[in-house]
């Protein structure tokens, strides 16, 4: 890709068309999107965004595009489900009013997570639900977010899918090519690491799981992408944990919420600072857990507890202790 932008950077700089300076600006928040800069693509898009509503009134389309993205930066990578909801509301109602199907579809779904956020998980299935009846496709990129956030639901509300269970949605995005690229399938290493580690806490699985979820780990890491090394690093210290290994476990957790600050992403790291409160005991533990619940409350998550059991507190510390003192998962 960076050929073909550090061309087009090229190109536009020899134009006096907003038009195209605005394409420019929204293919490098893309690119820098899938990179894991999401602050840098936020701006980008905030440019493109400026551009298109002060010179390019009519490319309506090109302005959902850019809109569309931007809220799924704000929601699923940095997680404030508070400061700029009003403002992403009132897009889709204008989406709504325009009959702009796909784009308020893009919406409702980038909206879910939202939803999740406000302890409405019900309300975010129904969003998603209608998201894929007004708009019907094969594994583009409004399916391919819809089926994650039915995933985030699931976890949200601790339901252990298997691969057998998954519906067909699920299992049409598995192999589709989508499944293939860094971005996706680290979401997807995610959600299967997520089961087999709650498997493993309550008896359901044993050293076979745990290889498997060793496996995992290193395939995020092999990435290559800072948002995937936070998260191998988060889901690696339940694993450890599990295995007796508390003080690596620790340490893991402070290294996923060190990379998940850098990368501006708040809700996650305040999930891993909130589960190494767990992992630890006495007085330290409890002023890590408030911490973290202060700044998700501020992030507009209604349900700290609920919430974090959908990324890394997905086993209760107190009835895996009991389990790791007869043997680690390895």
């Amino acid at each position: 890709v960076a050929p073909a932008l550090a061309l087009c950077q090229t190109l536009t700089q020899a134009s006096v068309d907003p038009y195209a300076g605005a394409l420019l600006d929204a293919a490098l928040a893309e690119n820098a999107h899938f990179e894991g800069d999401f602050l840098a693509a936020e701006a980008a898009f905030e440019r493109a965004e400026r551009t298109l509503l002060e010179s390019c009134p009519s490319a309506t389309r090109e302005l959902a595009t850019v809109r569309d993205i931007a809220v799924f930066i704000q929601y699923a990578q940095k997680g404030d489900f508070s400061t700029q909801f009003g403002r992403t509301q009132r897009w889709l109602a204008q989406a709504e009013a325009s009959r702009d199907v796909f784009h308020a579809s893009m919406l409702r779904v980038a909206h879910a997570i939202v939803w999740i956020a406000h302890d409405q998980p019900q309300r975010a299935r129904a969003e998603l639900h209608r998201a894929q009846a007004d708009w019907t496709g094969a594994a583009g990129v409004l399916e391919v977010a819809a089926a994650l956030y039915h995933d985030i639901i699931d976890r949200y509300e601790e339901k252990d899918v298997t691969p057998g269970q998954a519906d067909p949605m699920r299992s049409s995005l598995l192999r589709s090519p989508a499944a293939q690229t860094p971005f996706l399938s680290g979401y997807l290493g995610l959600q299967s690491a997520w089961g087999a580690l709650r498997a493993i806490s309550d008896g359901r699985a044993g050293q076979e799981q745990a290889a498997a979820v060793r496996k995992i780990v290193a395939e995020l890491r092999d990435l290559g992408l800072a948002i995937w090394l936070a998260v191998a690093d988060a889901l690696e210290a339940n694993l450890d944990y599990l295995g007796g290994e508390r003080e690596r476990a620790l340490r893991g957790l402070d290294q996923a919420e060190q990379k998940f600050r850098r990368l501006h992403m708040l809700c996650l790291a305040a999930c891993a600072r909130k589960r190494r409160g767990q992992f630890m005991v006495g007085e330290l533990g409890t002023r890590l857990e408030d911490e973290a619940d202060t700044e998700l409350r501020a992030l507009g998550v209604v349900s700290p507890e609920r919430w974090t059991r959908a990324y890394w507190s997905m086993f209760d510390t107190a009835k895996a202790q009991l389990r790791t003192e007869e043997g680690g998962a390895g």
